[in-house]
């Protein structure tokens, strides 16, 4: 995370530790929290435009992990963020995988959980994920 230099994509400010020497993320103040709660709580005064607006923020921010060989295996309003300009940024890169190595992540543990819902099927039956699978439903 600590590479990413895009405005739709949510950047490290940098990482700390609490007194138990667990590990704390540091990430900038979203003020409106994530994109799937701001919009069930807007529903009724969400003009399409806006909506349209966050779909591209999403898209661009998508686009540049690809860019980048990073795939985030997770992409949902949930896992995506809203600051207080209504600036929509990817975030929770807990699936995410670096793909600097090869053009595919393979899961070699069938037992990882992982968000089957909203998987492409090649990625559930081949358990084989990249930039493609992460937008393109094939």
């Amino acid at each position: 995370m600590k590479t990413f230099d895009h405005v739709n994509v949510l950047g490290l400010l940098g990482l700390t530790f609490d007194a138990d020497k667990n590990p704390l993320v540091v990430i900038p103040f979203m003020a409106n929290g994530d994109l799937k709660t701001y919009l069930v709580k807007k529903k009724q005064t969400l003009a399409t435009s806006l909506l349209m607006r966050f779909a591209s923020h999403a898209a661009l921010g998508m686009s540049y992990l690809a860019q980048h060989k990073f795939v985030h295996r997770d992409l949902a309003a949930r896992n995506c963020m809203v600051d207080s300009d209504l600036l929509v940024k990817i975030a929770d890169f807990g699936l995410s995988r670096d793909m600097h190595e090869s053009d595919y992540y393979t899961s070699g543990d069938a037992q990882a959980k992982l968000p089957i819902k909203w998987m492409a099927p090649e990625s559930m039956e081949r358990r084989v994920y990249n930039a493609r699978t992460d937008v393109v439903r094939n």
